[in-house]
């Protein structure tokens, strides 16, 4: 019985006939895929919006029998949180929040006291969208490499190595600013 409750695709089956089970999905998907979001849009509340509206779209889903359970869910997931946040960048800006909003609202504060937080967010705002979508998804969201392969559909190998590559490039720019002037 332990294997079937930590199992994802257990959980979907019953949320077909109540869906009150889906607080157990919720539950264990809400902290990855907030932090996923929150790294890739730039307004707090926009990435709780945004938030939101993937799990609907998940329960809505799931509801109407679009998801076949296949132990992939989690990809599945963040397939469409990286949809939801595509659709936000297409979406023409209508007025800027930024103007309202104080900027300590925009994004989760500064890694606890780390005084080189805006560098960082500066130069990664920098890199080009996959590698941003990369960096987010392995260290917001936390996932690994095989899990991330599967949400951006390329191999393992591919994944790894552009993960890398989007690290020195970040390092390199770090490094590059801090050591000039």
């Amino acid at each position: 019985m332990n294997v079937s409750v930590n199992n994802d695709d257990y959980w979907i089956k019953r949320i077909v006939n109540d869906v009150s089970e889906f607080d157990v999905i919720y539950d264990r998907y809400i902290t990855p895929i907030y932090k996923y979001v929150i790294r890739r849009i730039p307004n707090k509340f926009e990435a709780e919006d945004i938030t939101a509206n993937i799990f609907l779209t998940a329960l809505e889903s799931i509801v109407e029998g679009k998801y076949q359970c296949n132990n992939h869910f989690a990809s599945w997931l963040f397939t469409i949180a990286r949809r939801r946040i595509a659709d936000y960048y297409r979406k023409p800006a209508e007025y800027s929040l930024d103007a309202v909003i104080p900027s300590e609202y925009h994004h989760v504060s500064a890694v606890d006291g780390n005084e080189n937080y805006e560098e960082l967010q500066s130069h990664y705002s920098k890199l080009n969208n996959y590698e941003q979508d990369l960096l987010a998804l392995r260290f917001s969201a936390q996932l690994d490499y095989k899990r991330i392969a599967q949400i951006v559909n390329k191999s393992v190998c591919s994944v790894k190595m552009a993960t890398y590559r989007a690290l020195r490039k970040l390092r390199k720019n770090m490094r590059g600013e801090g050591h000039e002037g």
